[in-house]
């Protein structure tokens, strides 16, 4: 695929059979003793496939052209290289043919990638930024100041005391509270906690009881909880108010048929 990525240091040139090969990149290439460029052995590398696709995707053919022959041969000179000796033909890009193929991209590149389609990095879709406009919680950071406060800055269920680990975990959901926008930021509706604990109790694999044990889904098998540090021995110190929120959260978020350390 064009744009053609230089294989080798030299700024204006690069073989016609570098392009268009979707897991073709430089480490399939290397300079032998005598300072030529060397495809490496098993690796298939046919100009005959490239060159058609070329000559198509800009509506031209390869032709001899003296002035670049001998542009090249100087700067292989410079570099220490030593062009193959044989024919060479050439395609002069012009900023408007470089405009057209990004216009047209090759159709070889997949839309979607695989751990079995990996991509040579020439011929990978660019990542882009993009503007998008979203809600912000307004008085977040009141709430989170509040309950790293409360909590003395540790996870209330493994006591974990890292800031940058910890997130303020509401009980009941942010958009559960859209009737009562008090709630959002009332610290009885919240638990400091780790990243870990936050996702379980927020994708409702874990909660508690009114007594502040903890309740495991008997979706998380015995080897989920050990690798995320869960098990029914563990309990959390319940505050003023907590109990409320923790009824929603039983009854609406958590995932049913689950363990308790009772």
């Amino acid at each position: 695929m064009l744009p053609i990525s230089v294989m080798v240091p030299i700024d204006r040139f690069a073989p016609s059979r570098f392009a268009g090969y979707r897991d073709n990149t430089i480490y399939n290439y290397y300079l032998d003793d005598s300072g030529n460029l060397r495809v490496k052995p098993g690796v298939s590398i046919d100009g005959g496939v490239t060159d058609p696709r070329i000559k198509k995707l800009l509506g031209r053919d390869h032709v001899e052209d003296k002035e670049l022959k001998d542009e090249l041969n100087k700067s292989c000179e410079q570099w220490g290289l030593k062009p193959y000796d044989k024919r060479h033909t050439f395609w002069r890009i012009s900023n408007e043919d470089m405009k057209s193929i990004q216009e047209h991209p090759a159709r070889s590149v997949k839309k979607k990638f695989t751990s079995k389609s990996v991509l040579g990095i020439q011929s990978c879709p660019e990542g882009m930024n993009k503007k998008v406009y979203t809600n912000k919680r307004v008085n977040h950071a009141v709430f989170s100041r509040w309950l790293m406060k409360n909590d003395d800055g540790k996870c209330r269920l493994c006591q974990l005391a890292i800031k940058r680990l910890l997130v303020a975990s509401h009980i009941k959901p942010w958009a559960a509270c859209k009737d009562h926008p008090k709630d959002r930021i009332n610290p009885a509706n919240g638990l400091l906690l780790c990243c870990a604990h936050d996702a379980l109790f927020d994708k409702g694999y874990i909660s508690f009881d009114e007594n502040g044990s903890i309740m495991i889904s008997s979706l998380l098998n015995d080897e989920a909880r050990k690798q995320l540090n869960v098990s029914t021995n563990m309990d959390i110190t319940i505050k003023d108010g907590n109990n409320y929120f923790l009824e929603y959260h039983r009854k609406k978020i958590f995932k049913q048929n689950a363990s308790t350390n009772k």
